[in-house]
């Protein structure tokens, strides 16, 4: 919890670490933290480095109370939440909740709600970030959950993994909770209908790490950037992405231009670009 708060100080007020495992008694128990500076609360680790950390730690069964047990919203008739923190990990969930899964220390959103999971892909929330390991040093790549710029909930309609059966459709409300790195997700089972799950299976953070990483990377390694010349002069650029091609600046692209016509050096959406067509001509377009 002390690595976390400093990790989480240039984002949030307060961050909440757990549940995890209390040494003295075993216990689970929930932190919450908050990154001092000269005495001065709040103040992110990135500007100075901290003077403490402060935290309180609360019994599991006691954070969910306190929390989601006590707000109307959750505990009303079809209705269920779940509190997850920037990197998806399930800290709270609520008792009303039909699952045989436990909440353990580390555990997974997609290991609770696999369609769920899918369907925040889907809607782009989770981004991929460069960490470094507290111990070893090494690099390291984590999810980072995150809202549009223009919205700070987001709705989610995915089927719902219970006990042996799933829910379908259910309504899923993602929300960020103010000052603090966590999310409430409120799942609305109103007009869902009892249903077999499928295939659907659990979903573990490094699988879903991985497959992130391979969809980013085939969009990468499958992009080119090339221009189309006539008389020497380059008349317009592309993108191709896949087997979509982009014209931003000029006249279209067609198959042979793109053959005959490579940009030199790595494809980008940098403004402006500069391309060399065949003959050796080099000209500039904008607008990638």
């Amino acid at each position: 919890w002390f690595l976390r708060a400093i990790e989480e100080s240039d984002n949030s007020i307060a961050a909440v670490v757990g549940p995890h495992t209390e040494g003295t008694d075993g216990q689970s128990v929930v932190s919450v933290t908050k990154v001092v500076v000269n005495g001065v609360s709040n103040v992110a680790s990135a500007i100075q480095p901290p003077s403490a950390v402060l935290a309180a730690e609360f019994l599991y069964d006691d954070f969910v109370t306190g929390t989601i047990a006590s707000s109307a919203t959750c505990t009303a008739q079809s209705r269920w939440c779940a509190v997850v923190d920037r990197g998806g990990t399930v800290v709270a969930l609520s008792t009303s909740k039909r699952t045989t899964k436990l909440v353990t220390a580390g555990m997974f959103v997609g290991e609770l709600e696999p369609e769920l999971l899918t369907g925040m892909r889907d809607k782009d929330l989770f981004a991929l970030v460069n960490v470094r390991d507290s111990e070893s040093g090494s690099a390291l790549q984590a999810l980072e959950l995150k809202m549009p710029e223009s919205s700070q909930t987001v709705v989610v309609h995915a089927k719902s993994w219970e006990v042996s059966t799933c829910r379908n459709p259910v309504s899923f409300g993602i929300a960020v909770v103010s000052g603090t790195n966590l999310f409430v997700i409120l799942a609305d089972t109103t007009g869902s209908a009892e249903e077999e799950c499928g295939t659907i299976t659990a979903v573990a953070r490094q699988d879903f790490i991985g497959t992130l990483a391979s969809a980013a990377s085939s969009t990468e390694t499958s992009a080119a950037c090339g221009a189309v010349a006539s008389s020497a002069t380059c008349q317009s650029c592309y993108l191709k992405v896949n087997e979509g091609t982009v014209s931003t600046a000029g006249g279209s692209v067609n198959g042979g231009d793109e053959a005959a016509f490579p940009r030199d050096g790595s494809c980008s959406r940098q403004d402006p670009t500069t391309v060399t067509a065949l003959s050796g001509a080099s000209g500039t377009c904008a607008g990638w």
